[in-house]
This record gives C-alpha cells, structure tokens and sequence, in this order.
C-alpha cells in the first residue's frame, strides 16, 4: 500500500474527485444530492485545503483517507492545543484488513512532529479507538463563536475521545473556538 502525506490542497483535481467520492459513500450527504462532484470537491478543499492529509493508496485506489490539523481550544487550564483527528475513512473493500488501524496510528505518530500533547476527536466508532489506545471523554463541549448556538455542542457524533488515553484532559467544559471536524 502506497502512503502519502500532503496538505489537502495539493491532491490533485483528480485525485481530490476519488477522495470525496470515497467520502460520500461512507457518509452519503444530508439533503444535498442535487450537488455535483465539482461543487462537493470544491467544498472539501476550501474546507481542508491547509489540513495535512494521509492518504493511502492500493493499486491506484484510495483505500484510507485521514485529516489532522493543530487545533486551538479554551479549557479551565486555559488555552491548549491539541491535535484535530478528522475524517478518517476506509474505503469497504480495504476494511477488516488493517487499514483503518495503520492510518489512525500514522496519523497519532503525528503527535510528536507537531509537539501537540494529545489529538481530540469524535467518533461512532469508540471501541475501535480504544483497542488503540485512546479514551472516552466526558467533558461538556461548546463553540463560543458560533452567535446562534454558543451552548450547543458542536460535535455531531456522540463520543468524544482523546489519544492517547494517558494524556488526560482538563476537566469541566471545553471550547472547541469553532465548529466540530
């Protein structure tokens, strides 16, 4: 399996079309399927462009796709930065053969490259993240910047993990300072 690590931004037209397209069929879009391909790619690279992206690639065809980037939050210790675990996918064909386990540890060995503590995430998968390692946080979170919904959690998914699970949060409420990824 080929691996490739790139921002978003330089995946290629082409490439950035397979990926989306991979996407969408893992989690088809509410509400919006009258949207073409060039309008949906469009979103995803104005949305990720400067995300660090891994990418691996078999025989040609994306098999895994995972986004990282350092994210700034509010905690009652203050301000910390953290590392953002987005979109992490497998394509079917490449699941239950490891895949999805080499892409998210990739994408945790960042850690250190970036100097970033921990990496927060959502997900609806948590018993996979916590075979690796990671833990279910219990913390409340908000986005203060968002003007309609300030006290609504900003996390579409209903677990909320850290990696790894050694690292520990601080307790109380955490202001994500935007939207959920």
């Amino acid at each position: 399996m080929e691996k490739y690590y790139l921002k978003c931004k330089e995946l290629g037209r082409k490439r950035a079309v397979e990926v989306v397209s991979m996407l969408n069929s893992i989690w088809p879009p509410k509400g919006e399927g009258t949207e073409s391909i060039d309008f949906k790619v469009n979103r995803y690279l104005e949305k990720n462009g400067d995300h660090d992206l891994i990418l691996y690639l078999e025989a040609g065809i994306v098999a895994a796709h995972a986004i990282m980037f350092p994210r700034t939050i509010d905690t009652s210790n203050g301000r910390m930065e953290i590392l953002a675990l987005a979109g992490v996918a497998v394509h079917p064909d490449y699941r239950k053969t490891g895949t999805g386990k080499l892409i998210v540890m990739d994408a945790f060995s960042c850690l250190s490259t970036y100097g970033l503590p921990l990496s927060l995430f959502q997900t609806g998968v948590p018993g996979f993240y916590l075979k690796l390692g990671g833990v279910t946080v219990s913390n409340r979170f908000v986005n203060s910047l968002d003007p309609k919904y300030t006290d609504k959690s900003p996390w579409w998914d209903k677990e909320v993990m850290i990696y790894p699970g050694t690292a520990g949060l601080p307790e109380g409420t955490i202001d994500l300072l935007g939207s959920g990824y």
